[in-house]
This record gives structure tokens, sequence and C-alpha cells, in this order.
């Protein structure tokens, strides 16, 4: 008899157990595909995101309160979803960035952070956008409207009305301008499918970085590099496997003008700074 009361004494404590741990399982589940379907975590920016809504009342077509949102599934710079459709950027967190212009790449302007993207307001008639100034690089911005138009090529132009998280202000921002993520926070190979970004050489031992042609191309220690965004720059890699990263240097030449020279590179010899 005292065996079984004190099986009887344990197995509460047994259940007690088994619920928690279904408890926790189920919400490792629930966890795991909320943050799927957000595709980040939350993080401060989200958190000021969405103070920044409900301190400005914003709200959604459908006159409900905006609740703020994020996701590597959204794609940005106004490139279509899987279903081809325009993505929806209404109330979603993301960053004003550099437009992937290829004039970028040959621009010495930018081989140095302090990178700005241009943003708009309404013109006095309301019909048309005009410049009102610039924004970092990086910016988090909130999503309150959008106007998207299909191109030819498939991806979706138009403008994003924004709030700035900076300021709090409203305006206007090309929509080849947003992207969902901190792309920056990538690997060296995966930055330039997303945008542009700048790195710093470390000089180690192996192989030298090199031309399209295969010379050998030599850099002092802590040289910048602009990264190019894929499509960006023309040439090919002289060894892919060795050398699989692009890059950009300006130089001098003879002249004593400035060239961007294009020159492949280990990853491990380069770390992101901006």
């Amino acid at each position: 008899m005292r065996k079984d009361g004190a099986d009887r004494r344990r197995k509460p404590g047994r259940l007690l157990y088994a619920l928690l741990a279904a408890l926790l399982l189920t919400g490792a589940f629930v966890g795991a595909a909320a943050a799927e379907d957000a595709g980040l975590l939350i993080n401060p920016d989200m958190i000021l995101a969405q103070d920044t809504a409900d301190r400005l009342e914003l709200r959604m077509a459908d006159g409900s309160r905006m609740k703020v949102r994020c996701g590597l599934s959204v794609p940005g710079r106004g490139n279509a979803g899987t279903d081809g459709e325009a993505p929806d950027y209404i109330g979603m967190l993301g960053y004003a960035v550099l437009p992937n212009n290829p004039d970028v790449a040959r621009s010495s302007a930018f081989s140095k952070p302090g990178w700005q993207v241009p943003v708009y307001r309404r013109s006095k008639d309301g019909n048309t956008m005009v410049k009102g100034g610039s924004i970092a690089h990086k910016t988090p911005v909130l999503v309150t409207r959008q106007s998207l138009k299909k191109n030819e090529d498939g991806t979706y132009k138009g403008w994003l009305e924004i709030i700035r998280l900076d300021t709090r202000k409203q305006c206007y921002l090309s929509a080849g301008s947003f992207e969902t993520r901190p792309y920056w926070e990538l690997s060296i190979k995966e930055v330039s499918a997303c945008g542009y970004s700048l790195a710093v050489y470390r000089e180690s031992p192996g192989v030298a970085p090199k031309d399209e042609t295969g010379k050998v191309y030599t850099l002092r220690d802590g040289t910048r590099v602009l990264l190019p965004y894929e499509g960006a720059c023309d040439g090919e890699s002289p060894d892919k496997d060795l050398l699989p990263v692009q890059g950009i240097v300006f130089v001098q030449n003879g002249t004593g003008a400035v060239e961007a020279d294009v020159v492949y590179f280990r990853e491990a010899d380069l770390k992101l700074t901006y």
C-alpha cells in the first residue's frame, strides 16, 4: 500500500512535467513557424517600428490598427514574389538602401561609407514626386502606403510612403531603394545578391587577388573594396573556386584620374564594414 501511495504521489509530478514538456515543445514549433513566417525575430527596429505605428495611430487600409511585420519571404527592391504578384510592403519594417544602379560601380564617391538614398515628396499639385532630400543608407523605415506598377522584366516600380524611424517623419521612397532585410549582415558571398556593400581587404598567406586576366593585383592591407550587386560589372573570375568574390578598387592611373578596377578575391581576405 505504501508503494502504491508513493506511486500515486509521484504521478501528478510526472503529469506536470509531461504537460510542461508538451507546452515547451508546442511553443518551440509555434515559435519556429512564427519566426519563419516573419522572416526575422523581434529586434530593436521592430520594437521601434511598432511603437511608432502606435504613437502615430497608423491604420491599415481596412481601418485596423497597423501591426508591424517583417519577413525574408517578402522580396525587397520591388521584386515580385514567388507568385509573380507585386510585393505587399504595407505595414512592413524595412531599410532605405542605395539603389542598385550600375553607375555606382563606376563612381569613386561610393568607396567610402556615408551613402545617401534620395527621398521624395509630392508636388504642390499632388500629381508628381519631387526630390525632398536624402536619407542615410541602412536607415530603418516603416511602409504605410504603396503604389507599384509592373515592369517588362517582371519587377515592380513605384513609390512607397514611409515613416522614417530616426525622425518619425513621413516621406516617399522609390521601391528600388527599399530592402526588407539588413543584407549587410549576410556573408561576403551572399551580399551581392541584394545590393552594394563595402569591405576591407586583409592580406593573408595564400592566393592573392587577381583581375580577370589572371594578373596578380597588389593591394595594401586595409584597402577599401566596393562589392557590387550581381550583374553590375562585366567580367568573370580567373578562378571561381579560389577567387569567387568580385570587388571594385578605385585607383589613380598615370594621368591622375581615378579608375574603377574589377578584382577577384578570396572570401577570407575581405571583411564587411558597411
